[in-house]
C-alpha cells in the first residue's frame, strides 16, 4: 500500500530525482515531454549534460481532442465540430514540433546525436511504445503531467514508470 521507497522518495522530493534501476553504461537515453514545466525542466538539465555522440530520442505524446457524443450531434454542429476538432489537432502537433525541435537543438549543442518524434495518442502508451523502439534503458520526463482527478484515476507516467523493470528514471521538477 505503501509503494516502493523510491516511489516514496520521488512524491516527496522538491528537487529532480534520478532512480537508477541498473547500470547501463553508457545509457539509451529517451526524453519525454509535454507542456509542462517540470518535463521541460528535466530536459534542460538532462541537456547540460556533455555527451559525445551519445544517441537520444526525444518524444512528445499529444492528445488530440474528442468529443465522444459528436455521432449523436446534428450534421451541421458535428461537421462544425470536426472541422475545429482538426484545426486544434494541427496546433497541438505543431506546437509540439516546435518544442521538440528547440530541445533537439539544446542537446545537440552539448553534443548529443537526436532524434525526435511526435506523436498522437495516450501519454502513457506512446512513452512505453518508444521505450521499446528506442530501446531505452534512461527516461526523462516530468514529475507531473496528469493533475486532479485524472492523475487520482490513473496515476502520473513516471510514477507509472517506476514499476516498469530495467528503466532508470530521470524525474524532473
Amino acid at each position: 500500500a505503501l509503494g516502493s521507497v523510491s516511489a516514496g522518495v520521488v512524491r516527496a522530493a522538491h528537487c529532480s530525482v534520478l532512480v537508477v534501476k541498473n547500470d547501463q553504461t553508457p545509457p539509451r537515453v529517451l526524453v519525454a515531454v509535454d507542456d509542462s514545466e517540470h518535463a521541460i525542466a528535466a530536459a534542460r538539465q538532462l541537456a547540460r549534460l556533455e555527451a559525445k555522440g551519445q544517441l537520444l530520442a526525444i518524444v512528445r505524446v499529444i492528445e488530440p481532442p474528442s468529443i465522444k457524443s459528436l455521432p449523436l450531434l446534428p450534421s451541421s454542429a458535428s461537421t462544425l465540430l470536426r472541422s475545429e476538432i482538426e484545426a486544434a489537432t494541427r496546433e497541438l502537433e505543431r506546437s509540439a514540433k516546435t518544442q521538440v525541435a528547440e530541445l533537439a537543438g539544446e542537446f545537440k549543442r552539448a553534443g548529443w546525436k537526436v532524434q525526435t518524434s511526435v506523436v498522437a495518442g495516450v501519454p502513457m502508451r506512446g512513452i512505453k511504445a518508444m521505450i521499446a523502439k528506442t530501446p531505452a534503458t534512461l527516461v526523462s520526463l516530468g514529475a507531473r503531467g496528469a493533475t486532479g482527478l485524472e492523475r487520482l484515476l490513473l496515476g502520473s507516467v513516471s510514477e507509472a514508470l517506476l514499476g516498469t523493470p530495467g528503466i532508470s528514471l530521470f524525474i524532473g521538477r
